[in-house]
């Protein structure tokens, strides 16, 4: 008795360890095959949207040839020891590459293309599969010997489907569905399969009939697709201006920095001088501290300076997505190059940057085509005002032989067609979407009338500010040259006992105030250009996010 005992539980044991060892095997597979999938998917989405992008941004001009979300940067952060000196292309180049705020972007665009290709699914043919089965056991007890007995059935279904949504707006649908089912674990074990087509058709007649209201959502979301890539390739031109002027505003502010450290040491040998004037009785103690005080002045102004250019370029490395405790500059020379060529005057006129604005402007045609977004919907939730009536077709099909589930014959074809009419008793839902697709029509057409004028009013400021920054910067040159003189003939007064301390001061103090006026108006005009090319939409962009022939950066053509 105990053997047979020990006999079943060893068989226990080893039919669990197979059933665990089998459950694991397919964990494990199940677990590789979620992981390749995974894998799978992701490049099959990329792949789609990729070509969506590369297809629509043919037809934008400025859409680099190359889209990747995948954000990898040339430059290593990961040593705070060593300073990066970035030029003007460098710092570009650094910002479309680890910007935050391009990366969101780029994010953004391909967001709209994953859109794009759900709206097109829509209308594509979609399949669909299931498969059941179930093994069922059944206790029966003989009438006449009383013994017990097993009775094992296996059944399963099998069905496979494919939906259609047509630009008519009419369903279509096709099914075979296949159920099965065996005795087992019995002498002469009876099976038997049968199968079961089904097909339907659903056309609108009234309500929802017709490509301009089925297809209204893959209209939308591909017109939705041009006005994202449009926004992408204007916010990479705004991205480059910003970058240029941030940039050189951080060298504006280092010359600043480098004008109050030498106004600081000429202030400083001013005091040396004063003291031993002083010390010869040849200087009052009151001039002798006013020297002192324009002295702490300048080293104040110049602390003041300092903190402020070290602030910018901080706000600058995060501009560029660089960590704040990576040690940067910023190639002086850019400076250097920058004021030997000075500035190029403006020979574009009002109408001319108008004419090319209105044509160019990325933004402004977005809002021009929403426009005919909201005409178009008008006529959609007005088709919605209409009655429900939609024409059915069902056909049926099904086998009759119980071992040939896949043998169709005629004899059992079922054929049904009728029409279903939903009468018009409750349309406030739709009443009220038709009344605010009017109201939305007009916002839109308020909305192109001010992009318009916006744009209008962008040029004429950016002509303003260019204008003024270039009068300004031949003033400013001027006034510099007389400090300059102002300085040096004050010195030789004051040695000849002619000029008094105050005037040695005060034309210290309009030097330094002249050489930082250079510069600003320097940097104002070239910002200045800048932002009239980006409110003409004449700024050409390559790939690496540089703008192309700066020469002709006001061109409207």
């Amino acid at each position: 008795m105990m053997d047979k005992i020990k006999n079943t539980e060893r068989k226990d044991i080893k039919r669990l360890s197979k059933e665990y060892t089998v459950r694991f095997i397919l964990l494990l597979c199940g677990l590789i095959l979620m992981t390749n999938c995974a894998t799978y998917f992701k490049k099959s989405a990329d792949k789609e949207v990729y070509k969506i992008i590369k297809q629509k941004g043919k037809k934008v001009e400025g859409m680099p040839s190359k889209f990747d979300i995948e954000q990898e940067s040339k430059i290593s952060f990961q040593d705070t020891s060593t300073t990066i000196v970035l030029s003007l292309i460098d710092a570009i180049e650094t910002g479309v590459e680890n910007s935050r705020d391009y990366q969101s972007q780029k994010e953004k665009l391909y967001s709209q293309g994953l859109s794009l290709t759900s709206a097109r699914h829509q209308f594509a043919p979609i399949f669909s599969s299931t498969l059941s089965g179930e093994l069922k056991r059944e206790g029966n007890i003989d009438s006449l010997t009383g013994n017990r007995s097993n009775i094992d059935t296996l059944t399963g279904d099998i069905s496979f489907g494919i939906k259609k949504m047509l630009a008519t707006g009419a369903d279509l649908s096709l099914a075979i569905t296949t159920n099965l089912f065996r005795y087992v674990g019995v002498p002469d074990p009876a099976k038997s399969g049968k199968s079961v087509i089904t097909g339907s058709l659903v056309q609108p007649i009234l309500k929802g009939f017709g490509p301009k209201v089925a297809l209204e959502n893959l209209t939308q979301s591909e017109r939705d697709m041009i006005y994202a890539i449009r926004n992408y390739v204007r916010f990479r031109r705004s991205f480059s201006v910003d970058i240029a002027k941030s940039y050189y505003d951080i060298l504006r502010q280092k010359d600043q920095l480098n004008n109050a450290w030498n106004n600081y040491q000429n202030l400083r040998r001013a005091r040396e001088r004063s003291e031993l004037m002083s010390q010869a009785g040849r200087l009052a103690d009151f001039e002798l501290d006013q020297t002192k005080q324009d002295e702490f002045r300048a080293y104040d102004r110049w602390v003041r300076a300092k903190q402020s250019y070290e602030n910018m370029l901080d706000r600058f490395k995060i501009t560029l997505g660089i960590p704040t405790d990576i040690l940067m500059e910023l190639d002086p020379n850019e400076m250097k190059k920058f004021s030997q060529k000075g500035i190029v005057s403006s020979t574009i006129g009002l109408d001319e940057a108008t004419s090319a604005a209105l044509a160019n402007r990325l933004d402004l045609k977005n809002t021009q085509e929403k426009f005919e977004d909201a005409k178009r919907k008008v006529s959609v939730a007005k088709n919605a005002l209409l009655p429900k009536l939609d024409f059915i077709f069902n056909y049926n099909n099904s086998t009759q032989f119980p071992n040939k589930p896949l043998k169709f014959g005629d004899e059992l074809d079922s054929y049904s067609g009728g029409a279903d009419l939903e009468l018009p008793l409750d349309k406030k839902a739709d009443r009220n979407a038709y009344r605010q697709s009017l109201i939305n029509l007009n916002v839109s057409r308020r909305s192109l009338s001010e992009a318009v004028d916006r744009t209008k009013l962008d040029v004429r400021n950016a002509l303003r500010f260019l204008d003024q920054a270039e009068k300004t910067y031949q003033i400013q040159k001027n006034s510099l040259t007389l400090a300059e003189r102002r300085v040096e003939s004050t010195s030789l007064l004051q040695q000849a006992g002619r000029a008094s301390t105050r005037d040695i001061l005060d034309a210290q103090e309009s030097l330094l105030v002249a050489q930082n006026a250079v510069t600003s108006a320097l940097v104002d005009h070239f910002n200045a250009r800048l932002d009239l090319s980006l409110a003409m939409e004449t700024l050409k962009i390559d790939d690496n996010g540089l703008w192309m022939e700066e020469s002709k950066i006001e061109s409207g053509k």
